[in-house]
């Protein structure tokens, strides 16, 4: 994820050249609504949030098993 932000933001940066201070245009860039970035950074933060997602699903249902495994 890190990499593709990056690479966002350097592309971003090409693009507007006159942005001299690199640390306000990393908080501002992803986030200020640009349709260009956002057609990109929010299918990978989708992709993102379904992996955490699985994971604790998959974390539940194992649980949910040991639980029942003592019960029984």
């Amino acid at each position: 994820m890190k990499r593709y932000i990056y690479q966002l933001e350097r592309q971003q940066h090409d693009v507007d050249a006159s942005i001299h201070d690199l640390e306000s245009s990393e908080r501002a860039s992803l986030i200020d609504g640009s349709t260009s970035t956002d057609a990109v950074f929010l299918p990978l933060l989708d992709r993102e949030l379904k992996k955490i997602a699985l994971f604790y699903e998959f974390q539940e249902r194992e649980l949910l098993d040991e639980l029942a495994e003592l019960e029984g």
